[in-house]
């Protein structure tokens, strides 16, 4: 079966990305990533976006992502507007 799209978009949603994992290994069994040429994604969806595009596998994503604390990410620099 073929599939005709190319691009794939991740959106943000803090720890919730974690499940952008198993949707990704889905993908890498039925050898639809092969297809893939473009990613994009905002907040936790970039960071996805990202380690996909730097040929990181569904696997290596989720260790990466289950180590790192989210809060890092987190910036108040503006105060009540951030």
């Amino acid at each position: 079966m073929t599939y005709p799209f190319e691009n794939l978009v991740f959106e943000g949603g803090g720890i919730k990305g974690l499940a952008f994992c198993s949707a990704i290994q889905i993908l890498e069994q039925k050898g639809i990533m092969p297809n893939i040429k473009r990613l994009g994604g905002s907040s936790a969806g970039a960071i996805t976006a990202g380690l996909l595009a730097c040929d990181h596998s569904s696997q290596e994503l989720f260790g990466i992502l289950e180590k790192k604390n989210f809060n890092d990410f987190k910036d108040d620099s503006f105060g009540a507007i951030s």
